[in-house]
């Protein structure tokens, strides 16, 4: 079985080889995805268009504009795969090399329960994403269907989960073909907006899992298991090795941790962008134009998708530089005093290190923790109350 292929790690394979970025995946996939996706979003963007220069409103401006950002994430999220996919390759190829540096059992159970979480939150992300789309798609329909069981005289307005206009169809001769098309689109748009989330937090849980290996192998310095065998000289030898190994550890598990940072910032810094102008525009349709229950239920449920994918992504940044920074702690409480001086001579240089955490940044401007969440919120009500000015003007 193809290492993979273990629960850990089945779900971000299947995603990444579904929209055709899983290492040495064959060409010839990848091309036929790209070419796939280019179609959908080019049927999906032109039917947008044309109902904004057809169907133009101020209700049909405010429902384009989140679902035009969330399209421009999923979009650039895609090709950012392209553009980093030797980072994507190496993160990926760490994930069963690091598996192999285990001195014992006790590490590999570290390892195993970070990547049994990341697992687990990468199925919770995945559900939560369809979930809301499944909302946006099925919200609209509602009112025809029960008019369709009911046998009601009036058929209700054809709406749409996105204002569309296709040239050729009708919007209430060819309401269902159109629904389904949109749905299709939809499906498409969110597999590629998650797809390199889920991989995200699988290789972000493995990042956790390292720097805990490391403070583990701090906290517990080797020990002669039959004294007689262990003269002093060897005992020394043996400490210095040790911590020569974690200073390689260490230093392997900053470069990881930078590496997914380098990977992933810019699409950091659109997802805090996108979120500001997404959450703005949702909350003023909720307040001007949620006609019914259903329409206020997926538009509240929309803006808490949205507030919680930050957060998310906040909460594990913060967990990464908590972990990083927690190997100075490690260290001290490691019995590094009975340790010839020659290994104590290793010991600064990863305190020094761990002095400074590694953390993930949005667009190398603005680091993701708990603290600028609660910035960001403030920005978002800031500009939630401007735009509301705005259109009572």
């Amino acid at each position: 079985m193809d290492f993979y292929d273990q629960p850990y790690y089945k779900l971000s394979k299947f995603f990444m080889r579904v929209i055709g970025r899983w290492p040495n995946q064959p060409k010839w996939q990848t091309a036929i995805v790209f070419a796939w996706v280019f179609f959908i979003y080019a049927i999906h963007l032109l039917s947008e268009v044309r109902s904004l220069m057809f169907d133009y409103s101020q209700e049909v401006l405010l429902s384009l504009l989140a679902p035009f950002c969330i399209n421009l994430g999923a979009i650039f999220k895609y090709f950012n795969s392209f553009y980093n996919a030797k980072n994507f390759e190496t993160l990926i190829a760490r994930l069963h090399n690091d598996w192999d540096l285990c001195i014992n059992e006790e590490e590999s159970k570290i390892l195993h329960s970070w990547a049994r979480l990341g697992g687990f939150l990468g199925m919770g992300y995945t559900g939560l994403a369809y979930a809301t789309g499944v909302m946006y798609v099925s919200e609209p329909t509602a009112p025809r269907i029960i008019s369709l069981i009911l046998k009601l005289n009036d058929t209700p307005e054809p709406r749409f989960p996105v204002p569309t206009n296709y040239e050729g169809l009708d919007n209430t001769d060819d309401y269902f073909l159109i629904l389904f098309i949109s749905a299709l689109c939809i499906v498409v748009i969110v597999t590629l907006l998650l797809s390199p989330d889920v991989l995200f937090i699988v290789l972000l849980h493995h990042a956790f899992g390292i720097f805990e290996v490391i403070g583990h192998r701090l906290s517990h310095l080797p020990e002669p298991k039959n004294e007689e065998k262990h003269s002093p000289s060897n005992m020394e030898a043996e400490h210095f090795e040790h911590y020569r190994k974690c200073v390689m550890g260490h230093q392997s598990a900053i470069e990881y941790a930078d590496l997914l940072e380098s990977t992933f910032f810019v699409c950091f810094g659109l997802l805090v962008f996108f979120n500001m102008l997404m959450i703005t525009c949702t909350m003023v349709q909720v307040v001007t134009m949620s006609s019914t229950v259903h329409e206020l239920i997926k538009n509240i449920m929309f803006i808490l998708i949205t507030m919680v994918h930050l957060f998310f992504d906040c909460y594990l940044s913060q967990e990464l530089m908590n972990k990083s920074a927690a190997i100075h702690e490690h260290l001290n409480n490691g019995k590094w005093y009975n340790t010839s001086l020659k290994a104590q001579k290793l010991i600064p240089m990863i305190g020094m290190r761990s002095q400074r955490p590694n953390l993930l940044t949005a667009g190398k401007i603005m680091m993701l923790n708990m603290e600028n969440y609660g910035v960001v919120r403030t920005f978002e009500v800031f500009f939630h109350i401007l735009s509301l000015c705005f259109l009572n003007i």
